[in-house]
């Protein structure tokens, strides 16, 4: 099976094992956060006058019309 997937070059399995092993764990840690991201209550902050714009130098809070 392994010389019909890397044909003459057994190297190439020690280079696709950290790829073949990071992308499921990719996956399992995605679903774990977006599981745990999903139960948590949605918070809004307090109405406030003052919006905040982005600015090359960070936010900078500017007075509502």
């Amino acid at each position: 099976m392994a010389q019909l997937i890397f044909g003459a070059h057994p190297g190439l399995a020690l280079i696709l094992l950290p790829i073949m092993i990071y992308h499921p764990l990719q996956l399992i840690v995605g679903g774990v956060l977006a599981q745990r991201w999903r139960q948590e209550p949605v918070t809004r902050p307090a109405e406030s006058p003052a919006i905040l714009h982005p600015s090359p130098l960070g936010a900078t809070p500017v007075q509502a019309a």
